[in-house]
């Protein structure tokens, strides 16, 4: 999307990272530990210029 700013958001819970992405409004969660974001690493697949990570 043109001149849209992609964000990423990443709610750390002690169990659980829930992930959104904007503007595609896609929604997921892994769990909180080393296969959960190995997990997490797969699952993203980073649009080219992200505007922010929160």
């Amino acid at each position: 999307m043109p001149g849209v700013e992609n964000g990423i958001g990443i709610d750390v819970c002690k169990r659980w990272l829930n992930v959104h992405l904007r503007p595609q409004n896609q929604s997921f969660r892994v769990r909180n530990r080393a296969s959960g974001i190995t997990e997490l690493v797969h699952q993203l697949s980073l649009p080219e210029q992200v505007g922010r990570v929160v």
